[in-house]
């Protein structure tokens, strides 16, 4: 959706006269902090679809803007994927039997990610947190900094999976059956 100059223009002048409506009441909008606020957020938002000649991800099946998705371990296989405001489901179970290291990373950024794995599968989680949360398996969970997390049948001489989670303002939550 391209949002003409008299879209941008009507909601402009929709937002001064709510201002001034407010201030009649005895209630500070502070209006310029939040157009400041609305239009560097949409600059971001710009950057990062491509916008300006830029390209800050390079789009593929694996990824995840504004919208949700649900993928299969098959789908995820040894890849990268980005979820990024929007959710991604990745459910894990059906990458059985493992004959060699699946590496998995996902990052989440103003997201929601879960993962779900198979108690039965070996993994070894690597989770990192700035200003989000990671709900580890057993209910560990990290909101800014590093943990890694084993699976009690993991065992680095044999086949598993590594997962790597990046998170960034969102969270994700692994779930184990």
């Amino acid at each position: 959706m391209k949002m003409s100059a008299g879209l941008i223009l009507g909601i402009f002048v929709i937002l001064i006269g709510t201002s001034i409506i407010l201030k009649g009441f005895g209630i500070d909008f502070p209006f310029f902090k939040i157009i400041f606020g609305l239009l560097i957020v949409a600059f971001g938002i710009k950057v990062m679809m491509g916008g300006f000649g830029m390209k800050c991800h390079k789009y593929n099946r694996n990824n995840v803007i504004f919208s949700e998705m649900h993928f299969r371990g098959n789908d995820v296989h040894s890849r990268e994927s980005n979820v990024i405001f929007g959710g991604g489901k990745y459910d894990l179970r059906d990458l059985k039997p493992l004959d060699k290291n699946i590496d998995v990373t996902i990052h989440t950024v103003f997201g929601g990610t879960e993962i779900i794995l198979d108690k039965e599968i070996p993994f070894k989680i690597v989770a990192n947190s700035a200003f989000g949360g990671v709900e580890l398996p057993e209910g560990n969970t990290i909101a800014f900094g590093t943990n890694e997390y084993r699976s009690r049948n993991f065992n680095a001489d044999s086949a598993h999976i590594n997962i790597k989670v990046d998170v960034v303002f969102g969270g994700v939550e692994f779930k184990v059956y």
